[in-house]
């Protein structure tokens, strides 16, 4: 049933405006509170999708083992160490994550596609708009022309992790997955006009720019794993964008170089390279100053990360005591919560929810989704952070968009107009002999 229509574009209009909006005046405003991403948001998503979408279908049979096993891991870890004051809401806030991505793919299920792929190009409006006002204001906060909310800096000191523009409040990674979307939804539809094709320069130019600057460490590698899993998706078209990625990987180049070169810095002088950013010997400790890799550390020697964790209802992403930055990412904290088993289950969690949007791929397709995956919970927190898993839907809905090509119809139209005078010269013959006969 392809009948869904405005009232579930205006549900995914709504999740727009709470990511390029909301976000930013939710620390700002305690209004918006309830409007900005709340458990009561993740149950309406998985209610439309339960109403209006063939939910199993989307999930697959897979992916109801894969529920399964979560919910044994889930049951398992409330009863090993308590419920807690938490236990409760973090448990549920794991499955919840498909709400999202599912949506999405209901979305584009049910749309009509011209319909689908008008409402994917006015989205991608709206996000170029708000990329090049977005890098005007980053500009203006890291030359300190434009200061930073005081409530962003009572929440956080660090001025860094704030430089996001109108992202605001610890919105690295958010902005880093804005920034993706935006430049794959140009990708994309760059048949349409050959603007596209400047905005997918200048975008890549400024963003790998702007990276250095604001200490996005991870735009490069993301980057570079969400370009990958594109090229998979669209095998077929990867011939016409061999060109579009080495000029857009040329215009990369320098800030990539600069980027190493300020990851080898630190303070005891220990060199980082790209392995260590997610990578590392579980027998060393790492760079603190590699805060994802030293978390992770901490969970396996200090919190049972190799076992099951110290439990979903003990910590969360405010225990603070554990480390400040704990829950920058989804991996270190599902590691501390209920270890292995817990950050294995709900990756294949966010994968299936994923999978969903880009429908059954090839092997390779699948592949690197899992790799995608993997990466998306080591360097953000999409379990937790819903805004980040907005852009990252709103990119894989880019990504497994498939334009009406045109060329189909006017090869089709042509051969009609060419088979015209033919079909009435048989038409004429034959009453012709007819009157003959007569």
């Amino acid at each position: 049933m392809k009948t869904s229509g405005a009232g579930m574009r205006g549900i995914a209009t709504f999740l727009l405006v709470n990511l390029l909006i909301i976000r930013f005046l939710r620390p700002i405003v305690s209004a918006l509170t309830f409007v900005s991403f709340r458990l009561w948001i993740d149950w309406l998503l998985l209610g439309a999708v339960l109403i209006r979408g063939k939910w199993i279908r989307l999930v697959g049979l897979d992916g109801l083992v894969v529920l399964t096993l979560a919910a044994i891991v889930i049951v398992q870890n409330l009863a090993d160490h308590g419920i807690g004051s938490s236990g409760l809401e973090e448990a549920l806030s794991i499955p919840l994550v498909l709400g999202l991505p599912l949506f999405y793919a209901m979305l584009a299920r049910n749309q009509h596609r011209p319909t689908w792929i008008r409402y994917l190009k006015r989205t991608l409006v709206l996000l170029n708009i708000y990329f090049y006002v977005n890098a005007v204001i980053i500009i203006g906060q890291v030359a300190g022309v434009i200061p930073i909310a005081p409530q962003f800096i009572a929440e956080n000191p660090s001025l860094i992790d704030h430089m996001t523009g109108l992202v605001g409040l610890n919105g690295v990674s958010t902005l880093n997955f804005i920034w993706i979307a935006t430049i794959a939804g140009n990708v994309r539809f760059i048949r349409d006009s050959k603007w596209r094709l400047v905005a997918v320069v200048t975008q890549l130019a400024l963003a790998s720019w702007l990276s250095v600057l604001n200490d996005n460490k991870m735009f490069v590698v993301t980057a570079g794993l969400s370009a990958a899993l594109m090229l998979a998706i669209n095998l077929r078209t990867i011939r016409r964008w061999i060109p579009i990625l080495l000029l857009g990987a040329a215009c990369v180049f320098p800030f990539l170089v600069d980027l190493f070169e300020s990851l080898g810095r630190t303070e005891s002088g220990v060199s980082l390279d790209l392995a260590s950013i997610l990578l590392y010997d579980p027998n060393l400790m790492p760079n603190p100053n590699n805060e994802r890799a030293y978390i992770n550390f901490l969970a396996y020697h200090w919190y049972n990360g190799f076992g099951n964790g110290v439990g979903l209802g003990v910590a969360n992403a405010e225990s603070k005591e554990i480390h400040i930055h704990l829950g920058i990412n989804s991996a270190s904290l599902l590691l501390i919560q209920g270890g292995i088993p817990l950050l294995v289950v709900t990756t294949m969690i966010l994968f299936v929810g994923l999978r969903a949007i880009v429908g059954r791929r090839g092997v390779m397709a699948v592949l690197m989704l899992a790799v995608f995956t993997v990466m998306l919970v080591y360097v953000s927190n999409p379990i937790a952070d819903r805004y980040t898993l907005t852009a990252v839907c709103i990119f894989m809905a880019f990504v497994s968009a498939n334009p009406p090509d045109p060329q189909p119809r006017l090869a089709t139209h042509a051969n009609k107009s060419q088979s015209t005078p033919a079909a009435s010269r048989t038409s004429r013959e034959k009453a012709s002999q007819t009157l003959h006969l007569k």
